[in-house]
């Protein structure tokens, strides 16, 4: 299952690659392999790896949430997540709101994932029996 998501996001805390974004987009990874079985296989927006001379732009980290909120919708569609920013290159970008939020949203995926492999659904019934009509 994922590493340990940071909840506790401040007003002023820095977002860096290392071990932020890296530990985003390894997160999500891990719950798409864990939620196969149940969710099947989707596409993914596209995360890139980055090196530290390097900052994410806007597309990649529109890209981490949209991946986690598709993710959340295919394996708790009841859930409460709250809508996405879109963010544009030059506009604002996200903040401690947003980010306690995706990553809040790893510690409830990571709780509701293993609980949804174990519920297989099943059909009370019997196949050639009298309840057919034959």
């Amino acid at each position: 299952m994922p590493t340990t998501p940071k909840t506790t996001w401040a007003a002023g805390d820095e977002y860096n690659l290392e071990p932020d974004y890296n530990r985003q987009t390894e997160n999500y990874r891990r719950l798409y392999e864990a939620a196969k079985p149940v969710a099947g296989i989707w596409p993914l927006a596209p995360m890139r790896e980055y090196t530290t001379a390097q900052l994410p732009y806007a597309d990649e980290l529109n890209a981490v949430e949209e991946n986690y909120a598709g993710l959340a919708r295919r394996v708790w569609p009841t859930g409460a997540f709250l809508p996405r920013r879109v963010l544009e290159d030059e506009g604002p970008q996200w903040n401690h709101d947003d980010f306690n939020r995706i990553e809040g949203l790893v510690v409830t995926l990571s709780g509701i994932i293993p609980r949804s492999l174990g519920s297989a659904h099943t059909l009370d019934f019997v196949m050639g029996g009298d309840d057919f009509g034959t």
